[in-house]
């Protein structure tokens, strides 16, 4: 159990990959000398301000005490919110814990996992000695892990994700929602894949939907005003009452169960007609698939959230120093992007697309600038997915660059 957990490192490019993620981790975060799976033992020995973001996280109200106090409250209280929150986690989440328990290799992804989401909760610590990073599970939560396997927790873990699926599923086509519409979209898309349902699942969803809902708050998947369950887009009451008011009178589509996993996986925009031949021109363009891809994804958030056509889509484009080659290549992009955005579902349509609401498609025609074809020099560019310039520490396309 105490081995050193290795990583999976494909290549070179994944080995830089995982330096600048070593680079980012904080050095308040690990814990110096030999790895130890004694809880009392790893509190002890952690740095003060790791053992501050613990008890932040675990928002533990007492003051005025020291060091030997905190330890032993978060010595009591760590596992106990383990055993309680642990069956709201994510099975695949749930499974690095178990990977690490069990001395398994990580790859990177799972690794960042850790350090974003396990550590700072003190389910998971990291130990460095002589440069060599290695990460155990305290063994008090071996037992939690252990119960995690039993039948019955498996049966509420799988139903709590099927919630999970529901409130991501709506927050995804709605961009704001109410619980009455997770239960909707729970009953019919969720509970399809189940040849029989004898009304067990209804009655547990009932039980569970508002511990669901308080788990995934503070996990940061959205924040709730009332009775609405609000995506992180917005940040005040001002942004998503206006989306409200213009969805009202509007029904909302209620996807089934293949949609939903879509929506998860967040191909939706990759399933839609038009897409491979958007990806084919913009890639030709820019020479970078990752580029490509990551700018499609942007382009049909803004489409689904902000409802941009076109003009929108080209003069990012252009604002992001991606040009064509002449009008004729140029020409090609906007074909592929009217069949692509009419298809695409939208906050505005309570998660239809124009084409599912038989509207007109008014993206087929579009006139180029003057010089649009012409390549501007290259020059330093902030994408949305980029940290904002200003330092606010958010992305920039929830930042300065929205429009």
């Amino acid at each position: 159990m105490e081995e050193q957990i290795r990583f999976n490192l494909k290549d070179t490019k994944e080995q830089r990959e995982w330096d600048r993620f070593l680079a980012t981790f904080s050095s308040e975060q690990m814990i110096l000398g030999s790895v130890t799976t004694k809880l009392k033992e790893v509190l002890h020995r952690a740095p003060d301000t790791l053992l501050d973001i613990i008890w932040e996280d675990a928002a533990i109200e007492q003051e005025q005490m020291d060091r030997a106090q905190k330890e032993e409250i978060l010595y009591q209280k760590i596992p106990k919110i383990m055993e309680e929150e642990l069956i709201y986690e994510k099975m695949d989440d749930i499974e690095i814990l178990n990977k690490v328990a069990a001395g398994q290799s990580l790859d990177l992804s799972e690794a960042v996992m850790v350090e974003r989401k396990f550590i700072p909760r003190g389910w998971i610590f990291c130990f460095v000695e002589e440069g060599h990073y290695s990460l155990a599970v305290p063994e008090e939560f071996w037992s939690i892990l252990k119960m995690m396997e039993e039948p019955e927790t498996k049966k509420t873990i799988g139903f709590i994700f099927g919630v999970r699926c529901a409130v991501e599923g709506c927050l995804e086509l709605y961009g704001v929602c109410s619980k009455e519409q997770v239960e909707t979209v729970f009953e019919r898309s969720v509970l399809q894949r189940k040849s029989q349902n004898d009304g067990e699942d209804s009655r547990k969803l009932s039980a569970y939907l508002e511990e669901c809902l308080k788990f995934f708050e503070k996990q940061g998947m959205f924040w709730r005003d009332g009775d609405f369950i609000i995506d992180l887009y917005f940040e005040t009451e001002e942004e998503y009452m206006a989306l409200l008011r213009r969805q009202r009178g509007k029904d909302h589509y209620i996807p089934d169960y293949d949609m939903v996993k879509s929506l998860l996986r967040e191909s939706v925009y990759k399933e839609t007609p038009g897409f491979e031949a958007v990806h084919r021109c913009l890639t030709q363009e820019i020479k970078d698939l990752e580029m490509a891809e990551a700018l499609i994804e942007e382009l049909a958030d803004y489409v689904k959230i902000e409802d941009w056509g076109i003009v929108e889509i080209m003069d990012s484009l252009c604002e992001w120093d991606i040009f064509f080659e002449d009008d004729k290549t140029a020409a090609r992009m906007t074909t592929a992007l009217s069949e692509w955005i009419y298809h695409l579902p939208r906050w505005s349509e309570c998660g239809y697309s124009r084409k599912q609401k038989n509207k007109e498609n008014d993206q087929l025609q579009y006139v180029l600038p003057s010089g649009f074809g012409k390549k501007k020099p290259a020059s330093k560019k902030t994408y949305p997915n980029d940290p904002c310039p200003c330092g606010s520490g958010k992305k920039y396309k929830k930042c300065c660059g929205r429009q």
